[in-house]
């Protein structure tokens, strides 16, 4: 058996791009070919087919290997021609990795956006990612990622399984209703153990899995993988793993690993399709009727549309930095994720004047296809509108990135929902309602940009010129007061007080502080009324702690950070349900107010936020407006200082059950006394 180049071949795709690659293979003894190797594919320009656009994210907990995994994906979609590791001894350190803190310290700071072209059964699929951090400090960039993105790679590492930023990244994606497939990595090191991780996963992350392939081999064994549905085996070989071997041979198998067992994979087949018929009915009839060996088609069919749906979670296995698993990982990307027509958006038009949309948050304003609403319902006397995923209509895109640089100023990432969008064109901030010019429109490769002069529905693009803040839309409809529920922003939960070295860098510093906090929205700058010092709050020590070096490198100041002191919350931990009448008589007209109320704690789960309630639960008009909105008040600014150490109350509900007036001594503030 012997290793065999069946052809070469260059051709010219038909939206002009440049395709080239090597067909390879094993042709056995009797001349039949045995398998086929993949190739690389080459080309730049984006293909107008949104059907065949993929618009991920690649989410992990910090060291699962989510850049790892990006830079082989690059690697293996002709987007760089070599490999770098991010800690690598070459010093270069990897692609998406691009501030000099990334490369030095081995982490990921910033999201970086890029995006490539896949073949697949002769068909080019162009892929927009955008890699995110796995450090909790950083965890804005992964929020608003996932605000625009469609679909998402969850990277679990195959030796720790579910960590706690796993957690975080899952709830962020269950948020905005993310379908996605799992990638468990790092099984060729040691202490991997794949039925260890599934269990870790279903068990804390609570998803209904799919799992797709078994390892050939495991740990410093770690071959390749085999998968359930197309029954054969894949090997990962030639340099960097570029070429991918097809083994149906039950005997070659087994000589890479003795310990593979063929009973073991006809059982988790089975169980596969088992569950693709439950989920869905058209699948269970065919599976039914037809071989198990007939049905390959049709189950990708159902596993599709069941993980677009959020109703399954495709799991793929192997090692990134082993070059094993990336190519297939790519297929499962192009065959199970959606495109942006098959994601349901939404958009709100408010009346004139009425919009409330600064910092507000909706559970998500994208959702899967199989979303119920019908777009006609409302949100704070907003009607909402489904948006069209069609470069025909008006366009409407999403400021969710801020970034500054050097070599291209100011850059404002949109995620174009509908319609298009060209160069030098005029377009509406639709939270100042003036007008802005496109200056450049970017499409980013990390820290490298390439300009193009137009950009349609469902793509993701850089763009110069705009002065609209993160959470911002924008569009060409001007007649239409339309905005897009914005990204959830967490609060503060640490802060730093500053030392100036220097005390001529003040305006230096300020203008430094200007662009970090318009980049990061978890990101505050303060000065404590006080005792007049500068401080910084945000998520983390680290995040703090980068911003400081980012100070030193890029505007030359000197700052020390002095102990963090963390911002305590308050909450109540059980219900209790409280009575209180307030009354005051000196004379003449007193104060009379009688309030009824529940007070009970709000779950941390609930929308995953920190928050407190007012619920009106009175019956009648016993109670007038006025004064339940005197209640309600009253109630809120109250929790502002909590009993125990005068911080913040959260997660609080009060429930106002009723309330007695006096015809003359009641008012406004004798209900904010009471309550």
């Amino acid at each position: 058996m012997t290793l065999t180049k069946f052809s070469t071949f260059k051709k010219t795709t038909q939206w002009g791009g440049i395709q080239w690659g090597v067909r390879w293979g094993i042709r056995s003894s009797d001349h039949t070919e045995k398998s086929l190797f993949f190739l690389k594919t080459c080309s730049y320009n984006f293909s107008s087919n949104v059907s065949h656009l993929r618009n991920i994210g690649i989410s992990a907990h910090i060291d699962a290997g989510k850049t790892t995994l990006t830079e082989r994906i690059l690697y293996y979609t002709g987007k760089i021609k070599s490999i770098h590791e991010v800690r690598g001894s070459d010093g270069i350190g990897a692609t998406m990795d691009s501030m000099e803190l990334e490369k030095e310290k081995g982490i990921t700071i910033q999201s970086a956006a890029t995006n490539c072209k896949w073949n697949m059964n002769n068909v080019d699929y162009d892929i927009n990612i955008i890699d995110t951090p796995g450090h909790v400090d950083f965890t804005i960039e992964v929020e608003r990622s996932l605000r625009v993105l469609d679909s998402a790679v969850l990277v679990i590492c195959g030796v720790s399984g579910v960590q706690s930023q796993t957690l975080t990244v899952n709830r962020q994606m269950n948020r905005y209703s993310i379908p996605r497939l799992l990638f468990i990595n790092k099984l060729d090191r040691d202490g991997a153990n794949v039925e260890r991780t599934l269990h870790s996963i279903n068990k804390q992350l609570n998803l209904n899995t799919l799992l797709l392939q078994v390892p050939i081999g495991i740990e410093q064994k770690l071959k390749g993988v085999y998968d359930l549905i197309t029954n054969q085996g894949y090997l990962f070989k030639g340099k960097n793993g570029i070429l991918v071997e097809v083994i149906t041979d039950k005997k070659e198998i087994l000589n890479i690993d003795p310990a593979f067992s063929f009973d073991m994979v006809e059982l988790l087949r089975n169980r596969l399709f088992e569950k693709i018929a439950d989920l869905d009915d058209d699948f269970a009839e065919f599976y039914l009727n037809n071989d198990i060996n007939s049905i390959t088609s049709n189950v990708y069919n159902s596993i599709r549309k069941c993980t677009i749906e959020n109703k399954i979670i495709p799991i793929c296995l192997g090692s990134a930095k082993s070059n094993i698993g990336v190519q297939l990982l790519l297929n499962n990307v192009c065959k199970f994720l959606p495109s942006p027509k098959e994601i349901n958006n939404y958009g709100y038009i408010y009346n004139s004047g009425s919009t409330d949309n600064s910092n507000d948050y909706v559970s998500s304003s994208s959702s899967s296809s199989s979303t119920t609403n019908s777009g006609s319902s409302s949100r704070n006397g907003a009607k909402k509108v489904q948006l069209q995923c069609d470069s025909n209509l008006p366009m409407v895109g999403f400021l969710f990135k801020i970034q500054e640089d050097t070599m291209h100023g100011q850059m404002s990432y949109l995620r174009i929902y509908q319609g298009k969008i060209r160069k030098k064109e005029m377009i509406t901030n639709m939270l100042t309602n003036k007008k802005e010019q496109v200056k450049k429109i970017m499409k980013m490769h990390a820290n490298m940009a390439q300009e193009i002069t137009e950009a349609c529905a469902g793509d993701i693009i850089a763009i110069n010129g705009l002065c609209g803040k993160t959470g911002t839309t924008y569009t060409t409809n001007i007649h239409n007061n339309l905005h897009l529920s914005n990204i959830f922003i967490p609060k503060p939960v640490i802060s730093v007080a500053v030392e100036i070295s220097k005390k001529n860098d003040v305006s230096k510093l300020t203008k430094a502080l200007n662009k970090y906090t318009k980049e990061d929205p978890t990101f505050y700058v303060q000065t404590n009324e006080q005792t007049k010092e500068i401080i910084f709050q945000g998520i983390g020590e680290l995040q703090l702690y980068i911003y400081k070096e980012r100070l030193k490198r890029e505007y030359n100041i000197d700052i020390n950070l002095k102990n963090p002191k963390i911002n305590f919350k308050e909450t109540i931990t059980k219900s209790y349900e409280c009575s209180y009448t307030y009354k005051k008589q000196k004379g003449g007209a007193g104060l009379y107010a009688h309030v009824h109320a529940i007070f009970e704690p709000i779950s941390e789960n609930h929308n995953d936020s920190t928050h407190c309630l007012f619920v009106n639960e009175v019956v009648g008009n016993d109670l007038p407006k006025n004064f339940i909105q005197s209640i309600e008040k009253s109630f809120k600014e109250q929790i502002e200082k909590g009993y125990l150490y005068e911080s913040e109350m959260i997660n609080v509900r009060m429930r106002l059950i009723s309330g007695k007036i006096h015809e003359v001594d009641s008012n406004d503030l004798a209900f904010k006394k009471a309550t």
